[in-house]
C-alpha cells in the first residue's frame, strides 16, 4: 500500500491494524463455527455433521475417502463413512467396548487433522495446491491400513510434506 503526500499515515496505519486483527480472530473463531456435532444417535451409531468437511474441493473426495480408510480406529469403532456433499460422518461402534464420549474424542482428532491439513494445503498459492494434495495422495497410497495415528498428528504431518 503506498501513501501519498497528504494523506493521514495513521489512518492507513489504523485500518492495517484492523485487518490483522479480523484474520486473527478469524482464526480462532472460525473452528469453533464449524465445530462438529451429533445430528442423530442410536446405540453403537452415531451420526456427525462436520461442516469442515464441505469444504473439500470436489477434486478431493477420493483423498478423503483414502484418508479415513487408513486412519487407525480408536478401540471399539468399527466402521466410518464420510459424506462430502452432507458433510456428515457415520460412526459404527461397539457399545461393549466403548461409548458415545470416547467415539467424539476419537472424532475430534480425525476433525482436527482434516483442519491441519486443509490449512496446510491452503497455505500455498493457488498453482501449487495440485502438487500438495498430490503430494497427500501419494503418502496415503504408501501408507497401509489402520497406519495413521492421529495421536501424532504432527509427525503425520512431517511425513506427508517431507
Amino acid at each position: 500500500m503506498k501513501v501519498t503526500a497528504g494523506e493521514d499515515v495513521s489512518e492507513w496505519f489504523f485500518i492495517l491494524k484492523w485487518i490483522a486483527l479480523l484474520k486473527t480472530l478469524k482464526e480462532i473463531i472460525l473452528p469453533h463455527l464449524i465445530k462438529p456435532k451429533v445430528i442423530h444417535r442410536l446405540p453403537g451409531r452415531l451420526r456427525i455433521h462436520v461442516p469442515a468437511i464441505r469444504y473439500i474441493q470436489q477434486e478431493h473426495n477420493h483423498i478423503a475417502d483414502q484418508l479415513v480408510e487408513k486412519i487407525r480406529f480408536s478401540h471399539g469403532i468399527e466402521s466410518v463413512e464420510i459424506s462430502i456433499i452432507s458433510g456428515n460422518l457415520l460412526i459404527h461402534y461397539r457399545t461393549e467396548s466403548t461409548n458415545e464420549t470416547e467415539v467424539m474424542e476419537w472424532m475430534y482428532k480425525l476433525y482436527d487433522l482434516i483442519l491441519a491439513i486443509r490449512k496446510r494445503i491452503s497455505e500455498y498459492p493457488d498453482e501449487e495446491r495440485a502438487n500438495t494434495a498430490g503430494q497427500l495422495l501419494d503418502y496415503l497410497k504408501r501408507v497401509k491400513p489402520n497406519g495413521i495415528d492421529l495421536c501424532k498428528q504432527g509427525a503425520l504431518l512431517e511425513d506427508i510434506w517431507a
